[in-house]
């Protein structure tokens, strides 16, 4: 059993997830990690999920586990939301269902946290499926490939939106109010930056510690939820939470990446008017910016393109 004074918490939000619960769960325990508080918060599943955790709890004494399920399906975001608020850890970080985490990924973490004053700890991940593994970048860009601190304002541009590969300081998540947004798609890029914006100080560790498992019947997956308009919701949500904070080279440069981008990208993915979409939402942003060229080559070459009108190229290679 590894032992720490750092504490986590490792919030679950599962729906109709019986072929998948017990892997994310197992993969927790294999990190023999002393405090670890895991909450699972079962979105009203319809199917054998609830009857596993349960059975998984009654045989696995040794665990803290915290189990609730919602009386209706309200989401992962919200879901996400209610863990946060039954979480008592240092830090708290967020696993999906069908997801696993490596088996050092706790006593790496603590490693961390034992010794730096450390707001958010941000990790890299693996992405499985059945062509085999890859590696997943938690950055778009700033040229970080040794762990190390990392200034505020590169964290808040360059780490992406999404809910895997940190670790936050519970106590600052629960002063600042931070939440997931009400949002089919997007609502942890809300979490993500507006979290961000509240940390002093973000170490990161140049280690695969989470595995994203590629499945076909994921919401990641779904097509027909993916819509622009959650994209530019998210920006105007992290916008007004951002007010006051100067971060306004930072904001440009989000909008960018996760709007601009994006939306782009959503468009030619749904075969929709890409240069209609790259027009209207390119208005917002100012050339002028600092961060662009910090952007990984991909990106920066994909953005070229889009200001080319070159569409059909980039769903060519893409």
């Amino acid at each position: 059993m590894y032992r720490s004074e750092t504490s986590f918490s490792v919030v679950i939000p599962c729906y109709n997830s019986e072929l998948y619960i017990e892997r994310c769960l197992d993969s927790i325990k294999n990190n023999n990690y002393e405090k670890v508080e895991i909450i699972i918060i079962n979105d009203n599943s319809k199917d054998n999920t609830e009857s596993i955790i349960k059975e998984y709890i009654d045989t696995h004494h040794e665990l803290n586990i915290i189990y609730e399920k919602n009386d209706i399906n309200i989401g992962a975001g919200k879901s996400r939301n209610k863990g946060i608020n039954l979480s008592s850890g240092d830090y708290i970080t967020f696993v999906d269902a069908d997801d696993t985490v490596d088996y050092e990924m706790f006593s790496t973490l603590s490693s961390i946290a034992d010794t730096k004053d450390c707001d958010c700890i941000i990790f890299n991940a693996k992405i499985l499926n059945s062509n085999g593994k890859k590696h997943f970048d938690m950055f778009y860009g700033g040229g970080y490939s040794k762990s190390c601190e990392i200034p505020l304002t590169d964290a808040l541009v360059y780490t992406k939106g999404c809910t895997c590969g940190k670790a936050y300081k519970n106590e600052i998540i629960k002063k600042n109010c931070v939440k997931f947004a009400d949002l089919k798609r997007n609502e942890d890029l809300v979490y993500t930056k507006t979290a961000l914006s509240c940390c002093n100080s973000v170490y990161f560790i140049n280690k695969a510690l989470y595995n994203y498992i590629e499945n076909s019947k994921s919401l990641m997956q779904d097509v027909s939820l993916l819509d622009k308009n959650n994209a530019f919701k998210a920006y105007e949500m992290i916008s007004h939470f951002f007010e006051g904070k100067k971060f306004a080279d930072e904001l440009n440069s989000i909008y960018l990446i996760e709007v601009v981008y994006s939306t782009t990208m959503t468009s030619i993915r749904k075969r929709e008017n890409a240069k209609s979409n790259y027009k209207s939402m390119i208005r917002k942003y100012i050339k002028d910016d600092y961060y662009f060229k910090g952007y990984d080559l991909k990106y920066r070459i994909i953005l070229l393109l889009f200001k080319l009108q070159l569409f059909g190229v980039v769903s060519t290679i893409v």
